[in-house]
């Protein structure tokens, strides 16, 4: 298991902690939908389009991922819970 971080400043002064191991997760994800998914749905799209949509995807996974994240802690926080 790979432990790991990279270490971000967030906003609203929260530190965020990326694993290193997402981005073996993250190329996954890019490689199995740019060969395997939009080939499948859409046959017509090009080896390069397939890439970019999947790049595009895959951003936006863990975009909505870091939002969520933040969204708890910003509710932990005004609930007066302390940080991990």
């Amino acid at each position: 298991m790979i432990a790991e971080f990279i270490k971000v400043q967030g906003p609203l002064g929260l530190e965020v902690r990326i694993s290193s191991s997402w981005i073996v997760v993250a190329v996954f994800l890019m490689w199995s939908l740019s060969t395997v998914y939009f080939p499948i749905e859409v046959p017509v799209i090009t080896e390069t389009s397939s890439f970019v949509l999947s790049v595009v995807a895959t951003v936006g996974v863990f975009v909505s991922m870091l939002f969520h994240e933040m969204a708890l802690i910003i509710v932990a926080r005004r609930n007066g819970l302390p940080p991990l």
